[in-house]
């Protein structure tokens, strides 16, 4: 499997699963809106300009399953506004920089005082 990203480390990198990469795909507002017995095409959810696709191939046992996988990974990133590093890591970890507070300030609900 070619996957053309760089070690930071002495673990060989590889490409995020394909349910990882479509579950991620899914959660993030992007469509599937063809698929056939080689391949799976989705769209922004956001209107651009351009049309920009992801194509995906439906099994990772193709012999350029790495290469695609990192093509795929880039248009998302342009259409996103983010980096590769990020998009891949959310698909690692599951968006885990997302925090959740629970404040009990004396103040009313919805609303925080402004020593916090």
């Amino acid at each position: 499997m070619n996957w053309p990203v760089p070690s930071h480390d002495d673990v060989r990198p590889q490409p995020p699963s394909l349910r990882t990469l479509t579950e991620y795909l899914n959660s993030s507002g992007w469509t599937l809106i063809d698929e056939d017995s080689r391949t799976s095409m989705w769209r922004p959810a956001r209107k651009l300009p351009e049309d920009i696709f992801v194509v995906l191939p439906i099994r990772e046992d193709f012999t350029d399953y790495g290469e695609l996988v990192y093509e795929a990974l880039r248009a998302v990133a342009y259409v996103e506004r983010r980096s590769l590093d990020e998009i891949a890591a959310d698909i690692s970890y599951g968006a885990a920089d997302s925090v959740a507070v629970r404040l009990f300030p004396d103040a009313p609900p919805g609303e925080a005082p402004l020593s916090l």
